[in-house]
């Protein structure tokens, strides 16, 4: 599996979740669905819209105007308040379109089951459960490889960081809705997902995707500068 490109491979242990454009066992160039490279038992999902995938070059693409990547439906409400890692790696070519944001990953557009990463403006977006931080870090870069993350401790401490390095702290992050208390919550990569687990039709990605992964606990601050060491290369970070 392409987990990295530097001199330590990523975190693997906790590692329920993982898409790589970059993977030819999670998508060969051909056809419109993924492989989630970490299980047997958890689908990757499909792509929708637009989407391609080019292994050659590492990625997904989206357009921005309808393409994304619908996982299968996996997270649940005790999942996610065990504690987690949600992260990413994704370029925007026009993170500030339209003043509205852009999710490189979302889930459940209802309270309790929020769950993503992505640019709002000039701000980068965290959300978990309950609640969501804008954060000003300087601003966003056309053009250029992002790494976002997102730890949950179980207990509604989340932490999220960029390229490796901690921005925003935020606590009662509490989760749980009919979807996320039946174990089917799906994660769409590129968009916003709809209270019904579908694509919303706003807040596309413009740009690409490298990969996505999801863990059953919460790396620490020094696994997160692990996984961003470990593939900054290949990112040109």
């Amino acid at each position: 599996m392409a987990f990295h490109n530097g001199t330590l491979p990523i975190v693997t242990d906790g590692l329920k979740y993982c898409i790589d454009g970059a993977d030819t066992h999670c998508y060969n160039g051909s056809g419109t669905s993924v492989t989630n490279l970490t299980s047997n038992t958890i689908g990757g999902g499909d792509f929708g819209g637009d989407t391609t995938g080019s292994p050659s070059n590492g990625y997904f693409s989206f357009d921005g105007t309808g393409d994304y990547i619908l996982s299968d439906g996996f997270l649940s409400t005790a999942m996610l308040t065990a504690g987690y890692t949600f992260e990413l790696w994704a370029l925007w070519t026009n993170s500030e379109s339209g003043g509205e944001h852009q999710n490189g990953c979302h889930s459940g557009n209802s309270p309790g089951g929020r769950l993503y990463l992505g640019w709002y403006q000039d701000k980068m977006m965290v959300g978990a459960g309950s609640g969501y931080n804008q954060v000003t870090v300087g601003g966003s870069e056309n053009n250029k490889w992002y790494y976002m993350s997102q730890t949950h401790d179980g207990s509604g401490n989340i932490v999220g960081y960029l390229n490796g390095a901690q921005v925003v702290t935020a606590s009662g992050r509490s989760f749980g809705n009919s979807l996320l208390d039946a174990g089917t919550l799906k994660i769409t990569w590129g968009g916003y997902t709809s209270s019904n687990n579908t694509p919303h039709g706003f807040a596309y990605t413009n740009g690409y995707l490298g990969c996505g992964r999801f863990y059953n606990r919460p790396l620490s601050a020094k696994e997160i500068t692990q996984n961003f060491n470990a593939q900054r290369g290949r990112f040109g970070r």
